[in-house]
């Protein structure tokens, strides 16, 4: 925020504030007023100078409503749709408040899910955190802002999404059951996601331990340079489950391992436990019975929940006995990240290889220009598949 608009913000808080003075009747007007200077305190001035001071006051004292009680855990979402002349203060659409754990990925979550139902966004509240304090009964103490060494404090994220249409009620109801669904696929992925690391990084363990376990495989180095890749921040985990593989020829089979899940794959109820090879499409059983090659790669056919749209991307690690036998399969689902798509394809595992065959193939001199052109074009291609 450029820093004119810094100050603008600060005048435009003060005057809500001010008016909160001489307008709100409240026992607890001075921590009201606190708690407006921490909601408006990252919002876009260009959007707010355009309102009434009594609509910006009106707002932020439903979202202080919402801030009173709290149970941990628990995800609290509020249709706000004022009007002027019953409230004293009027909305310009359909303002969602949401308050719960602060986390990663909630704005772009919500957002995601928004879209998905056509609404236009109007305005974006995010305060990027608050440090709250509340009784055993959730009941609000104390709030503040959140500072880099609050870690050990219990993070809330009171955010706003304003968009431009007056759904009825029947609709509002399931605008909250959808964001309520995907807020929790993305607390449960930030909840998991150390767990799913290490688990990644205990499958690498393992087979550079038990190489004579993937004698067969003819790709032991570059897969687990490439899991190795994905740990330094180039993936982001947002489920995971184990498998065994049971049962001989056509009744071979691939069985959950119950408790396995993390992340979004954590709920298991309506999972289906066991899938047989001979349902699978062909391809997939092809590849999950070829013992040459320890990990499958791809994308899935689930749209991804959270951080931004598409389908997810499976990682699927295969586990072999001490004879080379497929005995089960480490799964994750996630997304790369920005950095995996920005950086060089020669420095990606599996991609690097591809890149230097093409340009061996090519015939080009080597550090030629032309070679340099080849190398930036395929730089440009798409890499998920």
């Amino acid at each position: 925020m450029p820093k004119s608009n810094e100050f603008l913000l600060r005048s435009l808080t003060d005057q809500v504030i001010a008016y909160a003075d001489e307008h709100y009747q409240m026992s607890d007007l001075e921590s009201f007023n606190k708690f407006i200077r921490i909601f408006y305190s990252q919002s876009p001035y260009e959007e707010l100078k355009q309102r009434e001071i009594r609509d910006l006051a009106g707002l932020v004292q439903r979202n202080w409503q919402l801030l009173q009680t709290r149970e941990p855990g628990e995800i609290k979402i509020s249709m706000i749709d004022s009007d002027l002349k019953s409230d004293g203060w009027q909305t310009h659409g359909l303002s969602i408040a949401v308050l719960c754990q602060d986390a990663p990925f909630l704005v772009d979550t919500i957002r995601l899910e928004i879209n998905k139902i056509n609404l236009p966004i109007n305005l974006i509240i995010h305060v990027g955190g608050m440090v709250v304090e509340r009784d055993k009964q959730g009941n609000l103490i104390d709030f503040d802002f959140f500072r880099r060494y609050d870690t050990k404090q219990s993070i809330e994220a009171p955010i706003l999404f304003e968009v431009q249409a007056f759904p009825d009620e029947e609709l509002q109801i399931s605008i909250a059951a959808r964001l309520e669904r995907v807020i929790k696929d993305a607390l449960l992925a930030v909840r998991d996601w150390q767990p799913m690391r290490s688990r990644m990084s205990d499958a690498v363990k393992k087979i550079k331990l038990h190489k004579e376990f993937y004698q067969k495989a003819a790709d032991i180095k570059e897969s687990t340079a490439f899991l190795e890749w994905l740990l330094e921040d180039n993936f982001i985990f947002l489920g995971a489950r184990d498998y065994i593989v049971e049962g001989e020829g056509n009744d071979q089979c691939l069985k959950l391992v119950s408790g396995s899940g993390l992340g979004v794959l954590s709920n298991e109820e309506k999972s289906q436990i066991v899938r047989k090879f001979t349902n699978l499409p062909a391809k997939a059983t092809k590849l999950m019975r070829a013992n040459d090659r320890i990990l499958m790669i791809s994308k899935s056919n689930t749209l991804s929940t959270v951080h931004r749209s598409g389908y997810t991307d499976y990682i699927g690690i295969k586990q072999f006995d001490q004879q080379g036998n497929l005995i089960g399969e480490r799964r994750f689902i996630g997304l790369y990240t920005s950095a995996a798509y920005h950086s060089s394809p020669s420095q990606i595992p599996f991609l690097g290889k591809k890149v230097d065959a093409v340009l061996k193939r090519s015939g080009l001199r080597e550090h030629s220009h032309a070679e340099k052109e080849l190398i930036t074009i395929l730089a440009t291609l798409p890499r998920d598949d």
